[in-house]
């Protein structure tokens, strides 16, 4: 009654006080304690692995309308139930859709048919289905189950050749391996064994390890794949949500050792990595795993970039050249720890993508995406949608130059000017545009990836990485490039001459302080400007130049503070340090009100409007587990665009930061340090929200962070480039010598430092002779399980269908003993 219930769009019946989970019999309900909700609720999630939400009609408060017309049924019924890669659902619409097949229906036809289809393929696949009400009951739910010990687990697990790790016992009679290892067990990485992992075979079973309950989750999902496409369900209503269910042991275990506030001051760890692994998937785990890897590089960096900026404290009476020294050093440290860094986690990734069974993850268990149209590839349109999607990334681009450029023209006027606004609020307006054009480019590139036609979800998440990776660095990183390099050249002052040019730039901001000479003042009681001597402006001298209209001009980057006559802080470099922190405090601002605070208001509310409904009817019931995470689904799902995160966007914040300290730190050392804090915050931030807000991701596998390791290593290659750039063309005293030296040192310093990052690479870089061997091993041990089952056994033909042994003489010659010896020779495994 129930199932018919949900194929007709109606609420669920609740079940009888004998099947509640608290009743007047004395049966006590399983209570769990939700951190976001901060109180109990009932745990529905023993034996569930996945969810299907349906919403009911309107007349019941939910979103189905069975008045409205569907105009092509048939074609909508085979968006969601034809599949690519399954023959067998091609033949699903043959049969109980006669309904549909005479053109357009009402929504409540339709819907009923495709629900009816649904239901009998998931009883077919032998999942075990369980249908109950929302509490409100505007929606049904379905939970979706497999027995891990099942004999339908097994079948489907041997059908998508799905890889689990062997036992222990299958290595006992591995004979030794060199002098250092013994043999009899599985070779080890700090102290846990690296085991094999094989595709599923029934053959094999005795000597494979138990299904997971991660295991039976993606099982359930790719059985549901096979059939199903759930995405396009969802865009038609028929679904409302879909989701891997909550585990509830398995998140408060998490929860309590790794995302709880009470770890927020420690520094972030690899220890609870494989019961997040077993919860939330290695695709999301390797993405902690790197940040977990890089707050801890960061210790050494934070450290030295702390001392780095004493270098400013007077007691220590550096001189401006000194202080520039202490800054290229730390910049050279910089770019090699970027460098090593990166090597040094991707050498760990590869004992990790073993230990879990992860290699060649992606190229197995990819996905089609619905929106892949396989008639457009190899066409002219094609062709261009691509072409276009390039394009508009470079016009993007040079749209936002315009823009910088343009407003910082606007804030050098009113700076001259003595503008209020150009004082107090022009590095706002940096940040708050570095905001809205990510913001603005980040609605913008799913509609130019969608364009590009991409076959699998693996391809089009990379493209999509690389997208907004392209343009968000860009626009992060641009505005201090232009600080640093481009305003110099871009901004200049010019004057009938050298003594008018320097009145005009320092006439509303007064001569810098520290300067050697004293000058007089700039502007008299009626307005004009009073006279100045030349040879009191001498510290100012290298920083002019003639144009070629023959006016004296002072560069867009002028002293604002000097000591002596040529060691000078520019407006430049002060307004670079001053933006770059205002950045880093907006980051950490941003992500905590991004990140969990609106999250969890939206998910608080959301759940309280659902219970203030059945309050109202003056009822009294249970609120779930699965009905939250419901709730955590409509609000903060796993997904690009989402309140709930997605990988792409979490990964993307990161890899600004560290683009921004890379390619800056020069400029601000500090910076090492705020960011070191600020990311600790961040760690444990991401980690309650993936426990606490997010509905639980689909535990999807990686064999590694994918695509992003190419951005990383592209980003700290451009921090050679920026650094080197910075130290000879902004900083004292490179900055004063000719353009020629300036040119010559640059490519000299800068071919010497990737020189030096590329020996870093190839000494570290690549598969360690100790994982090959273990892979080697692990192979031979497959081999030996392999050739004791009839599937795998040698190949041997029956007595009577050989060829006479006699008939071949291999003998050592005439007088040899050869056939006698072959008659009495018998091998028994033949």
């Amino acid at each position: 009654d129930e199932i018919r219930r949900l194929l007709h769009g109606q609420s669920v019946a609740p079940r009888r006080d004998s099947e509640t989970s608290s009743t007047s019999c004395g049966t006590r309900a399983r209570l769990g304690w939700v951190p976001l909700m901060g109180s109990e609720v009932v745990l529905d999630d023993e034996g569930s692995a996945f969810v299907l939400v349906f919403p009911c009609e309107e007349s019941l408060g939910g979103t189905v309308d069975t008045d409205a017309m569907i105009q092509e049924p048939m074609e909508a019924a085979e968006r969601i139930f034809c599949r690519r890669r399954n023959a067998a659902s091609l033949d699903t619409l043959k049969k109980g859709f006669d309904l549909l097949a005479s053109g357009p229906v009402r929504s409540g036809v339709y819907q009923s048919v495709v629900r009816a289809a649904v239901v009998q393929i998931l009883v077919a696949t032998g999942m075990k289905l369980d249908t109950f009400p929302s509490v409100d009951g505007d929606e049904s739910f379905l939970r979706l189950s497999l027995d891990a010990e099942g004999d339908v687990i097994r079948r489907l697990a041997q059908h998508f050749r799905y890889r689990v790790p062997v036992k222990l016992s299958v290595y006992k009679d591995m004979p030794a391996e060199g002098a250092d290892f013994e043999g009899g067990r599985p070779m080890e990485d700090h102290g846990k064994p690296l085991l094999a992992h094989v595709e599923y075979d029934e053959q094999l079973r005795e000597h494979l390890q138990p299904f997971r309950h991660i295991d039976v989750v993606r099982l359930v999902h790719m059985c549901l794949d096979e059939w199903l496409d759930l995405n396009e369900m969802r865009k038609q209503n028929v679904l409302s949500a879909f989701f891997p269910a909550m585990h509830y042991e398995q998140m408060r275990q998490i929860h309590s050792e790794w995302g709880d506030w009470k770890h927020a001051w420690k520094l972030p760890s690899h220890d609870h990595e494989d019961q997040v692994k077993d919860y939330l998937g290695e695709n999301s785990t390797f993405f902690f795993r790197w940040f977990a890897f890089y707050v801890r590089a960061l210790v050494p960096v934070a450290v030295i970039g702390g001392i780095c900026a004493l270098r400013r404290v007077e007691a220590f009476h550096l001189p401006l050249d000194k202080q520039r020294d202490v800054q290229v050093g730390f910049a050279l440290i910089l770019c090699l720890w970027a460098a090593l860094f990166q090597q040094m986690f991707n050498k760990k990734v590869q004992v990790s993508v073993r230990n879990w069974g992860m290699k060649e993850w992606a190229s197995m268990h990819s996905v089609d995406r619905a929106e892949y149209k396989p008639k457009m590839e190899g066409t002219w349109r094609l062709w261009m949608q691509r072409s276009f999607s390039e394009f508009s990334v470079l016009v993007f681009c040079l749209l936002f130059v315009t823009v910088i450029v343009w407003i910082e023209s606007i804030y050098s006027e009113g700076l001259q000017n003595g503008e209020l606004w150009a004082h107090q609020y022009g590095g706002y307006i940096t940040v708050g545009l570095i905001k809205v054009v990510s913001l603005s480019w980040g609605m913008i590139a799913p509609v130019i990836v969608n364009l590009q036609n991409h076959r699998t979800e693996f391809d089009y998440n990379n493209a999509m990485t690389r997208v907004l990776a392209m343009v968000k660095i860009f626009v992060a990183l641009f505005p201090f490039v232009n600080q640093a390099f481009l305003k110099k050249f871009f901004e200049p002052t010019c004057g009938e001459s050298f003594v008018d040019a320097a009145c005009k730039v320092y006439g509303d901001i007064g001569w810098p302080g520290g300067i050697p000479h004293a000058v007089p003042v700039l502007k008299l009681a009626n307005g004009t400007v009073g006279l100045v001597e030349v040879d009191a402006l001498r510290w100012l001298t290298q920083f002019s130049f003639i144009n070629r209209h023959e006016q004296q001009c002072i560069y867009g980057c002028f002293p604002v503070r000097c000591t002596g006559d040529t060691a000078c802080v520019t407006n430049c470099m002060q307004r670079l340090e001053q933006d770059l922190w205002l950045v880093y405090i907006t980051h950490v601002g941003c992500t905590v009100a991004f990140s969990l605070v609106i999250p969890i208001a939206l998910a608080k509310i959301s759940v309280i409007m659902e219970l203030w409904k059945v309050q109202r009817r003056g009822e009294d019931k249970p609120y779930t587990l699965l009905q939250f995470q419901a709730k955590c689904s409509e609000i903060a799902s796993y997904e690009y665009g989402s309140w709930g995160g997605s990988q792409v966007e979490d990964f993307l914040e990161l890899a600004i930061g560290f683009a921004m300290l890379t390619c800056f730190g020069i400029a601000l050392p500090a910076m090492a340090v705020l960011a070191l804090l600020s990311h600790i915050i961040e760690y444990r931030l991401l980690a309650y929200r993936m426990t606490n807000v997010t509905c639980r991701p689909f535990p999807a596998g990686a064999d590694g962070i994918g695509v992003w390791d190419k951005i990383f290593d592209a980003i700290s290659e451009l921090a050679v480039i920026i650094n080197v750039g910075m130290a000879v063309f902004c900083l004292y005293p490179m900055r004063h010598w000719t353009l020629r030296h300036q040119l010559l040192a640059f490519v000299v310093l800068e071919h010497t430092m990737l020189a030096i990052r590329y020996i870093v690479k190839i000494t570290i870089s690549g598969e360690s002779s100790q994982l090959k061997r273990v892979d080697d091993f692990n192979e031979r041990a497959v081999a030996l399980i392999h050739s004791r089952t009839s599937r795998y056994a040698a190949v041997t033909v029956p007595e009577d269908c050989r060829q006479p042994a006699s008939s071949v003489n291999v003998s050592l010659g005439p007088k040899s003993c050869h056939f006698e010896v072959l008659n009495n020779l018998s091998l028994n495994f033949l």
